[in-house]
């Protein structure tokens, strides 16, 4: 497998780092900053195999998550991977999502929308549907991605509890969220809906 990072135009010297300390790494640096979205789908672009899996850059891996990702691999399949937090509570566990876009705690097998901060897409499935929408930039991208998925491209979600995260992210709950998250989740439902109905 190749390890690829896309570094969204950050200030903390993250390419020169991983230029001069892991040269197999493959780089791409970006000149603007233009959020999760539009970094995705640049990886999506530059990606050689068959399937992708995003991680946000403030998680990482649990030390069996290739030998437990691989098992789950099918090409209409997203695996929708568990992310716990520092602490060991859970972040992103196997959820559903309604008619409106919301999503809530589910069981495993009705799981249909996954988190970007640790999932994994056959790359034929995200061209098929154009990869995330960068109209959104951050903010419910990665759940309309799998809605779009799921009705434009034929694929399904499946939960993978083995196949987890840790989350060092500030979830703290911060108001300046609530605002686009909502805009992004009625603009993109609205879009979805006006396509099927």
């Amino acid at each position: 497998f190749d390890v690829m990072v896309v570094d969204d135009a950050s200030t903390d010297g993250t390419s020169r780092y991983l230029e001069e300390n892991h040269p197999e790494v493959i780089l791409v640096t970006l000149s603007k900053n233009s959020g999760p979205a539009r970094a995705r789908n640049v990886a999506i672009e530059k990606c050689r195999t068959p399937y992708i899996a995003f991680f946000d850059s403030d998680a990482v891996p649990y030390e069996d998550w290739y030998e437990n990702a691989i098992k789950y691999l099918d090409e209409s399949t997203i695996i929708a991977g568990k992310v716990l937090l520092p602490d060991g509570r859970l972040g992103w566990g196997s959820r559903r999502s309604t008619f409106l876009g919301s999503s809530y705690p589910t069981v495993p097998e009705k799981a249909n929308v996954a988190s970007s901060c640790n999932m994994i897409v056959p790359v034929s499935l995200a061209m098929r549907i154009g990869g995330f929408n960068e109209y959104f930039r951050i903010y419910f991208e990665d759940p309309e991605f799998c809605i779009r998925g799921r009705i434009y491209g034929g694929g399904k979600v499946r939960y993978a509890d083995d196949v987890a995260v840790i989350h060092y992210h500030d979830s703290l709950y911060n108001p300046a969220r609530e605002q686009p998250f909502w805009r992004n989740k009625i603009m993109g439902m609205l879009w979805i809906h006006r396509g099927i109905l």
